[in-house]
């Protein structure tokens, strides 16, 4: 009788053949993620793209580009938080007007009374219209028709490389820059000293906060655009801001070459500075989430945001700045309709000049 003897892997081999499809995971994950980043990326040139074009659309229909925000005509006050007509003001946004052009018409009739959409209402009269007073509208959280509407959730506003719902402070229900009257600062550093920005939130202690509408795009305003006061940035002004009734005639530089629509994370803290690492601070909302200045360049560089860890901190970002989770870019619509990145690195001068759409100068994007 003749005895067969059974083959099979020693250890040896079994370990060998581990190790090899442990290096093969290793050198495919990268690519693998890389991907799936750049399909993000792809999905959101597009929510840009389709939100550029909708301001085409209501262009078309209005013969002028919506409002940045319909905020407070600040005349007299450089702070418009220092105003008591501060809260007597719609206080909604570019996005929401853009909803009937975005096959959102369903979300924009949630709003009973359109007056919380118009350009047109007279701001300047004592009170309100919900209490029975000649003024203009309540801000658009006191309301029970427009409040609903902000809690909505449209995918089509929101990044997918990043969470607009994983904030850790607030959600924004109102967001524009306004003059703060003081003197400019140093040129060659951080110019334009008498530019800031108000942000209003709802924390995430109660309902609005948590189920607000959160957005990951804004309208860029420019360094600072449509005070009503004179200022340093004026012939800096962006496309969209405080009741601003832009056209594309007032796009002197051109709207291939004018910034109109942009990214934003809400900031993170800077854990070299002994904040939280890479929590968000905040989230834009869609319907009071507005327009931000250029003002602080992208991103985070010293000295700026008056910051010196800024530069070190590679996941560090501002509330007020625009900003991306897509690696060492942030992307952006143009006037045109248009999109591109634009890279982090880029200096504060060419950025404020592809963010304003007065200025005269050429427009050097580095990608």
């Amino acid at each position: 009788m003749r005895a067969t003897k059974k083959s099979g892997f020693t250890l040896v081999e079994l370990l060998v053949v581990i190790a090899i499809i442990g290096i093969l995971i290793a050198l495919l994950l990268p690519a693998v993620q890389a991907a799936r980043e750049a399909a993000r990326r792809t999905q959101c040139a597009n929510n840009l793209k389709q939100i550029a074009l909708a301001s085409h659309n209501y262009h078309d229909t209005r013969k002028r580009f919506p409002p940045g925000i319909l905020g407070i005509n600040n005349n007299l006050s450089y702070s418009p938080t220092g105003s008591s007509g501060f809260w007597d003001v719609q206080n909604v946004g570019v996005l929401a007007h853009l909803l009937p052009f975005m096959e959102f018409q369903n979300v924009y009739d949630m709003v009973e009374d359109s007056g919380y959409f118009s350009t047109d209402i007279d701001q300047s009269r004592w009170g309100r219209k919900q209490d029975g007073l000649p003024g203009g509208y309540a801000p658009w959280w006191e309301a029970d028709d427009t409040w609903l509407c902000g809690l909505t959730r449209i995918n089509a506003m929101l990044c997918p490389s990043t969470d607009a719902y994983d904030n850790a402070f607030g959600t924004a229900c109102v967001l524009y820059p306004f003059r703060t009257g003081s003197e400019p600062n140093n040129p060659d550093t951080c110019p334009f000293g008498d530019v800031s920005m108000v942000l209003g939130y709802f924390s995430l202690g109660g309902e609005t906060g948590i189920k607000m509408g959160r957005s990951n795009y804004l309208g860029v305003a420019g360094v600072g655009s449509n005070f009503r006061a004179p200022n340093s940035a004026n012939v800096y002004a962006g496309i969209y801001g405080n009741r601003s009734h832009h056209t594309f005639a007032s796009i002197q530089d051109g709207s291939s070459n004018t910034l109109a629509f942009g990214e934003t994370t809400g900031g993170n803290d800077n854990y070299l500075a002994g904040g939280q690492g890479r929590i968000r601070r905040y989230s834009m909302s869609w319907i009071g989430g507005c327009a931000m200045a250029s003002k602080w360049g992208l991103r985070n560089r010293f000295p700026c945001p008056i910051d010196s860890n800024a530069d070190q901190d590679p996941y560090y970002r501002r509330w007020y700045q625009f900003s991306s989770e897509h690696p060492q870019i942030t992307q952006f619509a143009l006037g045109d309709g248009s999109v591109r990145p634009i890279s982090e690195s880029i200096a504060l001068w060419p950025w404020y000049n592809a963010t304003s759409m007065r200025e005269g100068a050429p427009n050097e994007l580095p990608e």
